[in-house]
């Protein structure tokens, strides 16, 4: 999948106008999660979201996904954020909804 990733990848861009494609080998234990496009954090300056999962200034909107994550390792980070931050999520959103 890595390989035929790359492929496709050197593909369209060389079909958008790239003059020279620059391909980084790939280490296979590397991890390929999509994380940190919604970084938790204290500041909303820097973060998207607080400890809890809450998006800055939305009280309604919960992120419970690998997206909070800043970091990765190569192992999966499925568990992690299905046992604790789902949960987490779930149980915040339970003592909202009993408020």
């Amino acid at each position: 999948m890595k390989a035929y990733g790359i492929e496709m990848a050197s593909q369209w861009l060389g079909d958008a106008g790239a003059s020279k494609i620059t391909v980084n080998p790939l280490s296979a234990q590397a991890g390929f999660h999509l994380m940190g496009t919604a970084p938790m954090g204290s500041r909303p300056e820097n973060s998207v979201t607080a400890a809890d999962g809450r998006v800055h200034g939305l009280e309604n909107l919960t992120v419970i996904d690998a997206s909070v994550f800043v970091t990765a390792s190569p192992v999966n980070p499925t568990s992690t954020f299905a046992g604790t931050l789902a949960l987490a999520g779930a149980d915040l959103m339970s003592q909202r909804l009993a408020t």
